[in-house]
């Protein structure tokens, strides 16, 4: 199977189209719009 887009895109139609959840697929999202940075607190 031939799949063009970035690692990112394959885990978003493997969660959309099968419901599977890859661990720890969020590191793949750093430095992009889509990274959920807000969720970070300073704890110092």
């Amino acid at each position: 199977m031939e799949f063009t887009e970035t690692i990112g895109g394959l885990i978003g139609k493997l969660e959309e189209r099968y419901g599977v959840e890859i661990p720890l697929s969020d590191l793949c999202l750093f430095g992009t719009p889509a990274a959920l940075l807000d969720r970070f607190v300073h704890t110092f």
